[in-house]
């Protein structure tokens, strides 16, 4: 199909799938207009196209090839020639098919696509395995809050005050900043200005974001330092001078409502350090060969993003800090957030993520320009914030398990550094002991590698890798090196398929079989 067809074919569409406010499930990836679709047949687990040009196959995704082209027009089931009969079909509500909607003579879900003949195109849509909220430029997302440079939205109602925020919001439960070069508090109706911040006139710099500390005051991060915060006297006193760099606060999940107990941890320039929130005493913990771009913590797992395309994972406690991986990335990024065994890894050019269990990169999961620092995690959920709105993720298993192999970039080639992984090997064994030893009960890895397993089995309908993380009090990084043939995540996906196709098999009804794997019903309809 010529360049100017195709991009006639997507104009055409424009109208009618981009012009509507309506958040579709499906969103459409080809068109093809070059020959005339009669029909689409599924055989031998593949999908057969019969056009005027011969009959094509589908090999993956968008991509057919030629088949046999001595058959030309429309095809049965048995892959032979029939006469034209044109009926049309319904359109699915969850598709932006806009006006071929009326005139569909052919539909087909396979996998993760849903293929469609109107008017003799072939439109391919692709699950997006996400939902979008739009939004002008998304900055912050809370739970209540999405903050923009256009508008700040509590539950859709846009407040008067500020105007915009280009910090981050931090909704506690009893009060809710917004750091928008200013500092803004709310609770409840009420609404203070706690630090005005025109340009020009910031004597403690333009605003960043907000962190709460267990004895009630607050570290407040500005372009001019860190500053320790009295909300009661509207007090600012800075422990830290940050104009040699920008200050990269180490981002992590909440405990009781703050995020920092003794210490604060961040980055500047190419060192992590750690500051004493008593004595206000600044410890190095790390220097990187490159500047830090953000951080995230998972546990005693530390995940850095560097300037020079790489992720570097390390493993810190109250004694030690030590490099675990790097992970090369083939882009620049600027947000890194840590979701069960994945790292979401968003920039200015699209979002990728990483699986950690598979060491496996996949890159351009969305592309779209992401904002720095726009993300936000829940028990079920991650969302990420662009300069179009926002990006909601659910079951992250079942959109990894969707992306195209097409997506991989690489694997980890742990042969360069043979060295270093053999001495992170045998610390991670040194940690173990210490943990089994520390445990009412005491394994070796292959009555671990058991015991994880008959958990697995008997808890397939919410076992994740984090839950057994939890469970054998074991980091992650540390539970894949129990077995080289033992990989939780693989083990947790194949088992739930094993159970769900022998439940299919006993005729269990499909909702029975969905709360028993984990599975939802409908992902259970297209798969199996």
């Amino acid at each position: 199909m010529s360049l100017l067809k195709y991009i006639i074919s997507i104009l055409s569409l424009g109208f009618f799938v981009f012009g509507s406010e309506k958040d579709y499930d499906y969103e459409l990836v080809s068109v093809d207009s070059e020959k005339i679709y009669n029909t689409i047949i599924k055989d031998e687990g593949s999908l057969f196209f019969g056009t005027n040009q011969g009959v094509y196959k589908l090999e993956k995704g968008i991509r057919l090839v030629e088949y046999n082209p001595s058959i030309k027009g429309p095809i049965t089931t048995n892959l032979k020639q029939e006469t034209v009969r044109i009926s049309f079909i319904r359109a699915p509500k969850n598709i932006p098919i806009g006006e071929f909607g009326s005139s569909i003579t052919s539909i087909q879900s396979f996998k993760n696509y849903v293929y469609v003949i109107s008017r003799g195109k072939l439109l391919i849509f692709k699950n997006k395995l996400y939902s979008f909220s739009p939004f002008e430029s998304v900055r912050s997302i809370t739970t209540s809050y999405t903050g923009s440079y256009n508008g700040i939205f509590q539950m859709g109602e846009v407040l008067t005050y500020p105007p915009y925020t280009n910090g981050q919001i931090k909704e506690y439960d009893d009060i809710t900043f917004i750091c928008y070069d200013g500092l803004v508090a709310i609770r409840g109706d009420q609404q203070d200005i706690l630090y005005d911040a025109p340009a020009g006139n910031r004597i403690y710099g333009a605003i960043e974001n907000i962190f709460k500390l267990q004895n009630g005051n607050y570290v407040v991060v500005s372009d001019l330092g860190l500053y320790l915060y009295n909300l009661e006297e509207n007090l600012f006193q800075m422990i830290y001078d940050g104009r040699d760099g920008p200050i990269i606060p180490l981002r992590v999940s909440f405990r009781d409502g703050f995020e920092f107990k003794p210490g604060f941890w961040f980055g500047q320039n190419n060192t992590l350090y750690k500051i004493n929130l008593s004595t206000y005493q600044v410890s190095t913990i790390q220097t990187f060969d490159a500047k830090i771009v953000d951080m995230v913590s998972e546990r005693d797992i530390f995940y850095v993003l560097t300037s020079n395309q790489q992720i570097t994972s390390l493993y810190s406690d109250n004694h030690r800090t030590f490099v675990v991986s790097k992970i090369p990335l083939s882009a620049t990024f600027h947000t890194l957030e840590h979701k069960r065994n994945y790292l979401f890894i968003s920039g200015n050019n699209g979002l990728s993520i990483y699986d950690l269990s598979e060491n496996q990169l996949y890159n351009n999961v969305v592309i779209d320009e992401f904002n720095r620092g726009a993300v936000f995690k829940t028990d079920n959920s991650i969302s990420l914030g662009g300069i179009h709105g926002v990006y909601r993720f659910e079951n992250i298993d079942l959109l990894v398990d969707s992306i195209s192999t097409d997506f991989v970039v690489n694997e980890l080639d742990y042969r360069s550094n043979t060295v270093l992984i053999l001495i992170v090997i045998l610390l991670g064994f040194v940690v173990l002991i210490y943990v089994f030893k520390n445990r009412r009960r005491s394994y070796n890895n292959q009555e671990m590698v058991l015991a994880i397993q008959k958990y697995i089995n008997g808890n397939l309908n919410k076992v994740d890798v984090v839950a057994i993380s939890e469970k054998f009090n074991i980091d992650n990084n540390l539970l894949y090196h129990l077995d080289a043939d033992f990989k939780p995540g693989d083990y947790i996906k194949q088992k739930r398929k094993e159970k769900a196709a022998e439940l299919i098999a006993k005729g269990f009804p499909i909702e029975k079989i969905a709360k028993v794997t984990g599975y939802s019903v409908s992902y259970l309809k297209r798969y199996f």
